[in-house]
């Protein structure tokens, strides 16, 4: 049987962080296959998450429906975001989440989640320093009372939850900026952490779509929200990926 290449992406998220993914330049097939010895060795690009399978319940809370995340594949994300920021005791506090109408009034909030948070976790000290709180959104700051816009989506949160991410950094990272339209030196930044770090051999076939701020504790460092298809915006095929270099 022909494989797809949701089939071979979907493979591809489990080879070890030494391990690349070549997409064709046409789109339609991906190779994984062992990278050389590099000063930095090379973290996984991650396909997108699989659905659940048909017995998985639909809970209330889902982020990001437009972009094709299944509601129970989000509650487990959060609930294993908040269990390994503060404690398992906590994730069971997040069960549920209701449709939000937003009119983004700014760039950084088009990058919202479509749904918001029922149910509260007051901001609480993390085992990496900072703090984590949910209030509609989950999110994460330096400061204890958690400014308004250190909101994590889906992808952003996938990505910082990577081990290999944890074990590049030390730590879950935490966003320290606003989400911003990308420069022409961003996008040149983008392709040099796409090849170097991530293995992408074409970053020219995603679209860069936003830039932002995470922070190891000590240092500030640059990530890119990129994306596949005739609709990045909607698109299921978004990765962020994150400079070791600090900024």
């Amino acid at each position: 049987m022909k494989e797809t290449l949701f089939d071979v992406l979907s493979s591809a998220e489990k080879v070890n962080r030494r391990s690349f993914v070549k997409f064709g330049a046409a789109g339609l097939g991906a190779l994984a296959s062992a990278s050389t010895a590099l000063a930095f060795p090379r973290r996984t690009y991650l396909p997108p998450t699989p659905p659940p399978p048909a017995e998985a319940p639909l809970a209330t809370l889902t982020f990001e429906v437009a972009s094709g995340v299944h509601p129970h594949i989000m509650l487990r994300m959060l609930q294993d975001y908040i269990a390994q920021t503060l404690s398992p005791d906590f994730a069971g506090q997040v069960v549920q989440a209701q449709l939000v109408q937003r009119n983004p009034a700014a760039f950084h909030q088009q990058y919202w989640s479509d749904y918001g948070i029922q149910g509260q976790i007051a901001p609480t000290r993390t085992r990496y320093g900072y703090y984590m709180g949910v209030n509609e959104f989950a999110r994460s700051d330096s400061e204890l009372a958690i400014r308004i816009y250190k909101d994590l989506n889906y992808f952003e949160m996938r990505r910082v939850l990577n081990p290999a991410e944890i074990q590049q950094f030390g730590a879950i990272l935490y966003p320290c900026g606003y989400r911003l339209p990308p420069t022409p030196a961003d996008y040149q930044n983008y392709v040099r952490v796409a090849q170097r770090y991530y293995g992408i051999p074409n970053p020219e076939a995603f679209a860069l779509l936003y830039t932002r701020h995470f922070n190891d504790g000590r240092n500030p460092h640059m990530g890119y929200l990129i994306a596949r298809g005739p609709d990045p915006i909607r698109s299921p095929f978004k990765d962020v990926l994150i400079d070791n270099l600090p900024v």
